[in-house]
């Protein structure tokens, strides 16, 4: 009434209605409104380039950050920052202050690099106008985080610590809140870097600044978040249990602080429970996870969640961990119904190719191994169309399902998984070859000797030795070309080509030698393999070198007093007498016979075979 609609004093009356009411959650829109229309009527009154209109677009700029509208905040600061330049030059602090806000805001844009700009302007101008001052600190932090937000963690470390620094210099040795702020952020760049001991040491710090400096330390939401990184540190180290203790007293103070159901409660026992399942401790793993989804099923009610469907599947595989499958398919069913009803596009989501995994191996648990296999194809069609069809989950589900239809002895569609399994390979590593391949030549090999196909057998296992003796590193001295040199010669024996088996054989054996110093059952049946096909050569008397290597072996193994020992002297014993050498054989069955009485005592039917088998060589005609 006294000034007019278009007074500068209105102007002013408008701005601090504005002020009054933004601090609401509730009244931030109404504030916006007040912020214009005192503008539209400063610039009417001053024109454009005037320091009340800057500071009244900064107002509108800062109503607009808190209902998160932060392109409109950006473009607000900039012609903010435009005013102030032509009004008051590069150098003045609130120029400085406002690229400040702006290099804020582009962070929260994930344009950190921008960012990066506006902060060392900002700290450019301080340093020549105000020196080290309190609000240089923005500048720093924003630096610090935009560093973090690039992955420059070495960078982003030695911003932290002049943060650090400029704190300790501005509260003293005094406990502060901020200054622990400060080593908990130095703290957690140092664990980016993987520099986990250090890490611990600004997180100690850190803790006991904020016990010292804030009221109720344990209902205070920053010392939880203290708790939780000295668990993630301390967890990184392997020091499982004492990951334990804090990450629990971060959900105890978090649950103090925030209430039970708050996002960094659920988070925390998250964390939690996945420790705990690598604890081999499946049964607080299991109440650890029923806590997480308690939380879960309480905020989100009966409506579903993400959250509450990847909790369900987790306290599915705790159930599992306990072998209490039936309990574990049920959890594993909900959470797949949860996921398909609030996931978009559920049948092309590789979480959900995961569930039905889950929900296969529950199956084969059960003893239904045709529900497994039905949904570990569902698995794979999802896994195809989320992740393409070489993906690595594509392959690795395909060998579930070929696994598990071999155990069924459903051959010839096991082979075709197989196939399958190796044309993926073949297109993801090309003609060079890869170990992968090369197992998978194996698998097909070993599928196809099982249905009596043993020239292509032999073929695709020649093929997987060519490429293991590329990819390996001296592939002479590892077992699993020694396995591979068994199932070749395996192959052979099928095909009646006892000489190109023996040369198989006696190549595993030389390479089972000298990568498993001889102490290896493998090598012990493979003894034993040479010296039955030497035998079946008529070679007994060579055969019986090597049933002596398997003797050897087994009681460096399994002791002198083993089961295994006397079966391997009876076979010595029964293949002497088999070549008219009945002194010989007498030795052997009374060793034999010896062993067997220390396993058994007097009265055992084997040691009656054994008795029998010593009479052999007085009533053979050769004594």
């Amino acid at each position: 009434k006294l000034f007019g609609d278009k007074h500068a004093y209105v102007a002013a009356a408008l701005n601090n209605g504005a002020n009054a009411v933004s601090s609401s959650l509730t009244r931030r829109e109404e504030a916006l409104a007040m912020y214009e229309e005192s503008l539209h009527i400063l610039v009417d009154t001053f024109g454009t380039k005037h320091t009340s209109c800057a500071a009244t677009i900064c107002n509108i700029a800062r109503c607009m950050v808190d209902l998160n509208r932060l392109p409109g905040a950006l473009a607000k600061y900039e012609q903010a920052l435009a005013i102030m330049v032509s009004i008051l030059g590069d150098e003045h602090s609130d120029v400085a202050c406002l690229r400040q806000r702006i290099g804020r805001i582009l962070n929260k844009l994930g344009r950190p690099e921008e960012a990066l700009l506006f902060f060392h302007k900002s700290l450019e101008a301080r340093d020549k106008v105000l020196g080290d001052d309190h609000s240089t600190m923005f500048s720093l932090l924003g630096t610090a985080e935009a560093l973090e937000l690039l992955t420059r963690p070495e960078d982003a470390l030695e911003a932290w610590i002049d943060v650090l620094e400029m704190r300790k210099r501005m509260h003293g040795p005094a406990a502060n809140a901020d200054t622990g702020a400060a080593m908990n952020s130095v703290g957690l760049t140092l664990v980016a870097l993987e520099r986990y001991t250090e890490a611990l040491v600004y997180y100690r710090q850190s803790l006991a600044m904020c016990c010292n400096a804030v009221l109720n330390p344990d209902q205070h939401k920053s010392t939880a978040d203290v708790y939780y990184n000295i668990a993630v540190a301390e967890e990184r180290l392997g020091n499982s249990e004492e990951a334990l203790v804090n990450y629990r007293k971060a959900a105890e103070i978090y649950e103090a602080a925030l209430g039970d159901d708050h996002e960094e409660v659920s988070s925390t026992l998250n964390a939690l429970a996945a420790l705990l399942d690598t604890m081999d401790q499946p049964q607080e793993a299991l109440q650890a996870w029923q806590n997480v989804l308690a939380v879960f099923q309480s905020v989100h009610e009966t409506a579903g969640h993400e959250d509450t469907a990847y909790a369900l599947n987790s306290l599915a595989l705790a159930l599992r961990a306990l072998q209490r499958y039936a309990e574990a398919l049920e959890n594993h069913q909900q959470s797949l119904a949860m996921f398909l009803k609030v996931l978009p596009y559920p049948k092309r989501h590789k979480t959900v190719a995961g569930l039905y995994c889950n929900i296969a191996v529950a199956h084969d648990k059960l003893g239904n191994k045709k529900g497994a296999v039905e949904n570990f194809q569902k698995a794979v069609a999802i896994y195809r169309r989320a992740l393409g069809g070489d993906h690595e989950e594509v392959s690795s589900t395909l060998i579930a399902k070929a696994k598990l239809l071999f155990t069924m002895n459903k051959h010839q569609e096991a082979l075709k998984a197989w196939r399958e399994v190796l044309a993926i390979c073949q297109r993801v590593y090309g003609a060079a070859g890869h170990a992968d391949t090369a197992v998978t030549l194996n698998q097909v090999a070993g599928t196809l000797q099982v249905l009596g196909r043993h020239v292509e057998a032999l073929d695709h296992y020649d093929q997987s030795l060519a490429m293991y003796r590329v990819v390996l590193t001296d592939p002479e001295q590892q077992t699993i070309v020694a396995d591979l040199h068994v199932n070749i010669a395996a192959t052979h024996e099928k095909l009646g080509n006892k000489e190109e088996a023996l040369g198989a054989y006696l190549q595993a054996t030389a390479i089972y030698q000298h990568a498993s110093s001889d102490n290896h059952e493998a090598l012990c049946g493979t003894f034993n393999t040479v010296a039955e096909l030497l035998v079946s050569m008529d070679r007994q008397e060579e055969g019986i070198k090597y049933y002596q290597k398997a003797v050897v072996l087994h009681k460096r193994i399994l002791g002198d007093m083993h089961t295994l020992v006397a079966s391997t002297l009876t076979t010595i014993g029964m293949t002497y007498l088999r070549i008219e050498k009945p002194q010989e054989a007498l030795v052997a069955f009374q060793e034999a016979l010896t062993v067997l009485r220390a396993v058994y005592g007097a009265d055992h039917e084997d040691i009656a075979k054994a008795n029998h088998n010593v009479l052999l060589c007085f009533t053979s005609g050769f004594m």
